[in-house]
């Protein structure tokens, strides 16, 4: 007798991420991504001996597993009503390279499910990023190979022109006053929106026109913008940082393989972490710093931990989902490493679960739901108070004021990390707003407590003393003659 487990999934489109939904369940998975344009993408779903559906992301089309695969598609009308007759159905549609799709494929061995957006492809889809039921996954080196014009979508060919265009329109003005710094900045953040397949940079003339314009736009900063506190610098540096970490993570944009290339992705990473750095000097009057979706990709805060692998960091913040923070060892790029690092995923998986991992993205080794803790989550609307301390292998995760009432999460590592240092913040595919930053010590919870306190009279005296520098300065204004 053999029992298959009801199960229903919608399929949706999230970015290039393909999301599965368990209508019955409630769970959502990540199992894989939609890189290209106009590409078959398979996945596969297998009744397991437990009765229970596993869901899996097929890379390779060529591998044994596709071929069968496409086999199976043949007949997977008439299967596809054999098992749902055995109380088993797979649904989905969604939005996949501009083609709605709705697949049912199965098989006596399980159910298979393809992914098409019209067979006008050829080129291997290769993993972006996406997060499944236990690990968040990011690809830097994308399918950049040399395409035929018949194998370009129509929205990459369009999209190649768009950002020839806006950057011949760049190419005619330079950041020689702070109105046109922002006009540029903008522009280039759309190109780089534009970048979404290989055919868009194949002409080195972008690489080259857009790599340039970006080092001409940090060069000009601190000549246009003498200090933080100069009218409109915040949110100029702010553009400008999101602007490096979207160019820096476009898959497209940087060929892995060039080392003139390799190179200018870690020019740009030491940017966006002296960019950081600035924005949070003295708190900048407490405004917010938006991050970028950066994929797991760290910047590193200027304050360390008072005692290696002993300390306490607290901030607000703001956003959908995961708001990724690491205690390290040093401040080199982290993501996809073997680093060895204590990283807290707050908001996760939607924002469903927190987690803790010892190494970049990998499998958590601590997490609960947000079933279990929800006030624990991120709010979209207002910031919320984290904070979370590191005491040799134990690391304590809590909410609101420091003290051990408040604490929502607490493990040890039994082979703790050592020589850990360096604070570190990121995202994964939403952006996130921080802001009352402090890195400090952490003996106990009441010295902590008062530590905190001293931080906090801190932010209400700056707040006051910007409010009090703006009231003046409209005073000033007013009692200008007309």
């Amino acid at each position: 007798v053999y029992i298959v487990l009801p199960f229903e999934y919608q399929i949706d489109q999230e970015g290039q991420a393909v999301k599965f939904v368990d209508k019955i369940g409630g769970q959502t998975f990540y199992p894989g991504a939609t890189p290209q344009q106009n590409t078959q993408y398979l996945f596969m779903i297998t009744v397991q001996p437990n009765g229970f559906p596993q869901l899996d992301w097929i890379s390779q089309p060529e591998n044994p597993q596709i071929i069968s695969l496409q086999r199976s598609i043949a007949i997977s009308t008439a299967t596809s009503e054999a098992l749902s007759s055995a109380g088993q159905s797979i649904s989905g549609s969604g939005m996949i390279g501009g083609v709605i799709g709705t697949i049912a494929s199965m098989a006596l061995a399980g159910a298979s499910a393809g992914i098409a957006a019209s067979q006008t492809a050829k080129n291997q889809a290769e993993l972006a990023s996406y997060r499944d039921v236990n690990s968040y996954v990011y690809t830097d080196k994308m399918n950049t190979q040399t395409l035929g014009s018949a194998e370009v979508p129509p929205e990459a060919q369009a999209n190649a022109l768009d950002a020839r265009s806006k950057l011949d329109l760049g190419g005619k003005w330079t950041p020689s006053s702070t109105d046109k710094f922002e006009r540029l900045v903008s522009l280039y953040q759309q190109v780089i929106f534009l970048i979404n397949h290989p055919y868009v940079v194949q002409d080195p003339a972008i690489k080259q026109n857009l790599f340039g314009a970006i080092t001409a736009l940090y060069n000009a900063r601190k000549t246009l913008y003498p200090g933080l506190d100069y009218q409109g610098a915040q949110a100029a540096y702010n553009s400008l940082l999101n602007l490096l970490i979207s160019a820096q993570d476009n898959q497209y944009l940087i060929n892995q393989d060039k080392p003139d290339e390799a190179k200018q992705k870690d020019v740009w990473y030491t940017w966006i972490n002296e960019l950081t750095r600035d924005l949070l000097a003295g708190h900048a009057a407490n405004a917010p710093v938006e991050l970028q979706p950066f994929h797991g990709e760290y910047v590193w805060l200027s304050e360390t931990l008072p005692e290696k692998n002993k300390g306490i960091v607290v901030f607000e913040a703001k956003g959908l989902n995961d708001v990724m923070v690491a205690f390290g060892q040093s401040t080199s790029k982290t993501r996809n490493t073997s680093n060895e690092i204590y990283e807290i995923d707050l908001g996760g998986w939607e924002n469903t679960k927190t987690a803790i991992r010892v190494q970049s993205l990998d499998t958590p080794i601590a997490q609960f739901s947000k079933d279990e803790q929800p006030d624990a989550m991120l709010n979209a609307l207002d910031f919320k108070r984290f904070w979370i301390a590191l005491n040799g292998g134990t690391i304590t995760i809590g909410i609101d004021e420091i003290k051990e009432a408040n604490k929502i999460l607490e493990w040890t590592d039994v082979y703790p990390i050592s020589r850990l240092k360096y604070v570190g913040l990121s995202t994964w595919d939403a952006p996130i707003n921080f802001k009352n930053i402090y890195v400090g010590p952490f003996n106990s919870f009441k010295a902590a407590a008062e530590w905190d306190a001293a931080n906090k009279k801190k932010i209400a005296d700056a707040a006051q003393q910007a409010a009090d520098e703006a009231a003046a300065a409209a005073e000033a204004a007013a009692a200008q003659p007309q």
